[in-house]
């Protein structure tokens, strides 16, 4: 359940954080030329700060228990760059949409938890009936949930097709989330 957890909380904190983070700080929108994209990556790193903690933890614990799988520490690092991607992408939508509709961060909120229970996290994917499973791909947080499992469990890593369509998934959302706050930003001095 922890290993996990730990990915989809990082994601979740990161968008929670990003969704709000240039209204919060609307006095460096509005008074200087602040590039206002730092606020949402500042957002997302510090919420990846907070989850290397717990993968500093679940570490050490696995080290102890002598079953650390370090060789596939490359799937971590690829699940890592796609959670980190998404945050960013959807992160910047939701900041710039947050700027003109006050509630897009509670209406985040509860698309997280609706997608959360989408995620095979606190059930194993052996549980999604197997004419599902293909459709899994299409979550991302579901293979990189399983990317940090490679790693942190010493479990299968995603079918190449997953992977795949992960590495396509977070590349789009981050490129349109920028283009988004790229061509929103203009007027956020105007509604701030």
């Amino acid at each position: 359940l922890f290993s996990g957890l730990v990915p989809w909380l990082g994601f979740a904190e990161s968008l929670q954080r990003a969704a709000s983070a240039v209204v919060e700080h609307s006095g460096l929108v509005r008074k200087l030329r602040f590039p206002s994209e730092l606020l949402v990556v500042s957002s997302v790193a510090s919420a990846v700060l907070h989850q290397f903690v717990a993968l500093g933890i679940f570490a050490i614990w696995q080290a102890v228990a002598g079953e650390p799988a370090w060789g596939r520490l490359p799937w971590l690092l690829f699940g890592l760059a796609a959670q980190v991607a998404l945050a960013l992408g959807f992160g910047w939508a939701a900041s710039a949409l947050q700027v003109f509709f006050r509630d897009v961060a509670q209406g985040l909120g509860i698309g997280l938890q609706a997608w959360f229970y989408l995620t095979p996290i606190v059930y194993p994917l052996s549980l999604v009936p197997e004419r599902l499973r293909p459709w899994m791909a299409l979550n991302p947080m579901a293979t990189t949930v399983q990317a940090f499992r490679t790693v942190l469990l010493g479990g299968p890593p995603p079918e190449p097709r997953a992977a795949l369509a992960l590495a396509g998934i977070a590349i789009a959302t981050l490129a349109l989330g920028w283009a988004l706050f790229r061509r929103l930003r203009p007027a956020f001095a105007d509604e701030l």
